[in-house]
């Protein structure tokens, strides 16, 4: 923090960051100064702009950065950001407007040109595709044709053989049975007598064919479970008390209602700690508390800002515990006492199973 001081102390008007205040909003139009401001200072802010190629769409917006005035009261503070107040913006003339809207049309004349040029080169990409498709598709159709006459060719040529095989195979059993001798009954008795003998000693040879075993079921049972690993736990704590720090509220340009006080003070009390602030407004809070950049990290606390000698009801409680942890945050409690010392209260919330 000391270095952070003697870093920033010794700037001029010049080297700081400028943000324009018009009509009570305070915005940031250059880029290199917004990225500055987010990687130096860990100001996050809010980006309002519409992208100039998507104009209708809500997701992703450009510059300008809008702050909101802790943010800028911490940047004052603490010496990277200089006020430019009332800020007035010149009316344009009648022929800057006719201008204006006649690049805006011409502008838009060459888009059209240029997507009407991309739709019929898509068109003629896809048709020559779907050729080359249809192409191919009638060649391996031709092929297949192919193949099958040549598979009938093949199996009537094969037919017309095997006819003339058998033809001439039967010529030859005509002439042999002309030629054949009568054979005596004693010779064919001992040829049965032979191939009975052959065929019992075939099969007392024979070896016995086992069984086949079933295979035992038996086996180690091997165990799956592997030892639970302790889950990571990151514990960040506010501390219930911080340091005494008095904040003089000597901007000429500004003037703050006591509920703004209160909320700039707590806001530079986070913020020196170390802390990422963005608005809570969205989870019935005043602060989110991020330990790093809100794009790699998330929420761990929902600050809420109260008067020291306000009365809170139970009601009060249960609601910020149920708002913070259907969340996945702490709630804290955060005011100045008397003494002008920043105070927390953490609420653990354990009535959720």
């Amino acid at each position: 923090k000391q270095w952070y001081q003697r870093r920033v102390r010794g700037r001029t008007r010049e080297m700081m960051i400028k943000v324009l205040h018009a009509r009570g909003k305070f915005t940031v139009w250059d880029t290199n100064d917004i990225l500055t401001l987010r990687t130096q200072h860990r100001i996050v802010g809010s980006l309002i702009g519409s992208l100039p190629d998507h104009t209708q769409q809500n997701l992703f917006h450009g510059v300008p950065l809008l702050l909101e005035i802790e943010e800028v009261f911490v940047g004052i503070q603490n010496n990277f950001l200089t006020l430019e107040d009332n800020v007035v913006f010149e009316t344009p003339s009648k022929e800057e407007v006719e201008s204006y809207w006649s690049q805006q049309y011409k502008e838009a004349e060459e888009l059209t040109i240029k997507e009407r040029e991309r739709k019929k080169a898509k068109e003629k990409e896809w048709r020559e595709k779907n050729h080359q498709t249809l192409e191919s598709n009638n060649n391996s159709k031709r092929k297949r044709d192919e193949q099958k006459e040549k598979q009938a060719e093949d199996v009537n040529r094969n037919e017309e053989k095997d006819e003339t095989q058998t033809t001439t195979s039967e010529d030859s059993s005509s002439n042999s049975e002309k030629n054949v001798t009568p054979i005596s009954s004693s010779t064919t008795q001992t040829t049965t007598t032979q191939t009975v003998e052959t065929n019992q000693n075939s099969t007392q040879n024979e070896p016995n064919q086992a069984t086949p075993t079933k295979p035992t079921d038996k086996t180690p049972p091997t165990s799956t479970t592997n030892p639970q690993t302790p889950p990571f736990d990151l514990n960040l704590t506010i501390p219930s008390t911080s340091l005494r720090k008095t904040l003089s509220f000597s901007i000429p340009q500004l003037t703050f209602t006591s509920q703004q006080i209160l909320r700039c003070k707590i806001f530079s009390d986070l913020w020196s700690k170390g802390f990422y602030l963005t608005c809570a407004s969205k989870f019935g809070g005043d602060f989110l508390a991020y330990p790093g950049d809100p794009l790699r990290f998330h929420a761990h606390y929902v600050i809420i800002v109260v008067e020291f000698e306000q009365t809170i009801t139970a009601l009060d409680i249960i609601s910020y515990g149920r708002l913070a942890v259907s969340v996945k945050k702490s709630p804290v409690l955060a005011t100045v006492d008397n003494n002008d010392t920043v105070r927390y209260t953490t609420i653990d919330w354990q009535g959720v199973t």
